[in-house]
């Protein structure tokens, strides 16, 4: 059964000094940050896409672009080739080392970026969640505007901490969150507060 750490905003408040606001990632220093799904939902935070897409492929994939806008297809596919198969001996040996997927800070695969990294590929069993997070208080709280899943997930990104009420599921890209959902008006830029990949 896997386990996940949910962090409720009033915890997230008392951890970060009160009500202070949360620097987005854009404009941080560090504006490429890696989630660790494999270790138990711990992020690393780099300057450069490069570093974390390496921290994110452990060391499979070193020469990623500087920045999310000169990345493209050709990195793409070297992602999902360098994914350990689900259900492989690799797989389940594995420490890391395989990017399920890339959330954008804006449209068109932009800004800021934040890398999920679990153990292995998805097996596409849509009865069950793969791997979750959930991150009510959290810099990325709502904030997500296009993502690109990897390694044969779904990627199903839901409006509240809970996997419940409103929620889209893709597999592959989006690159405008405003042009999907399932409500009127299709919008669901900057509404995700959790994911699960399957």
């Amino acid at each position: 059964m896997k386990r996940i750490l949910v962090v409720s905003s009033l915890t997230f408040a008392l951890l970060t000094g009160g009500g202070a606001a949360v620097a987005a990632p854009a404009a941080a220093p560090r504006p490429y940050c890696v989630l660790h799904l494999s270790q138990g939902g711990t992020t690393d935070c780099y300057p450069t896409f490069t570093e974390a897409i390496a921290d994110g492929t452990d060391g499979r994939v070193t020469d990623a672009p500087a920045t999310t806008e000169a990345a493209g297809d050709a990195l793409d596919r070297r992602l999902d080739a360098a994914a350990v198969p689900a259900g492989s001996p690799a797989a389940l040996a594995a420490a890391g080392g395989t990017v399920i997927g890339i959330q954008y800070w804006h449209i068109d695969y932009e800004g800021a970026a934040w890398v999920v990294e679990a153990n292995h590929a998805c097996d596409r069993d849509k009865g069950y969640a793969e791997w979750q997070s959930s991150f009510p208080g959290h810099a990325w709280d709502n904030q997500i505007s296009s993502a690109k899943v990897f390694a044969g997930c779904y990627a199903f990104f839901w409006d509240t901490p809970n996997y419940d009420v409103y929620g889209v599921a893709i597999a592959g890209d989006t690159s405008d969150f405003r042009s999907i959902g399932t409500w009127n008006p299709r919008n669901f830029n900057d509404m995700t507060t959790s994911i699960y990949w399957t």
